[in-house]
């Protein structure tokens, strides 16, 4: 039986497979910045993308209900972190990937959610 981070690990390992393969540069994968982990950083073309991947066993993923606002803020958090201690001059993207493991030898079902969310306006 697989454990809970096992199933996590083999869908960030699905999702990061499948970004390649359209041609994404993977960048690093379950970067913890500013107190939250974010599962792939990937660029492709002018973007730097921050991706969460929800992975689940023989059911569909609704993305927005699986990744809410504190979650959404966290990884934005993280993400501004990040740019800011690399330097980075590409665009963010923030994007969600589910992926439903499917029972027997069935391949996954990957859904791929480019602009999922975007950084909330906070004011001073």
């Amino acid at each position: 039986m697989s454990t809970h981070n096992d199933i996590g690990h083999l869908g960030e390992q699905i999702a990061r497979d499948y970004l390649i393969a359209r041609g994404y540069a993977v960048f690093t994968g379950n970067d913890r910045s500013a107190g939250a982990e974010i599962d792939i950083i990937a660029f492709s073309g002018p973007f730097i993308i921050f991706a969460e991947v929800k992975t689940r066993n023989y059911h569909p993923i609704d993305p927005i209900e699986v990744v809410g606002t504190r979650k959404r803020n966290r990884i934005c958090r993280a993400a501004d972190a990040f740019i800011r201690a690399n330097n980075i001059r590409h665009e963010p993207r923030f994007d969600i990937i589910t992926v439903a493991l499917l029972p027997g030898s069935r391949p996954p079902v990957i859904s791929h959610y480019p602009d999922a969310f975007f950084p909330a306006i906070s004011t001073l």
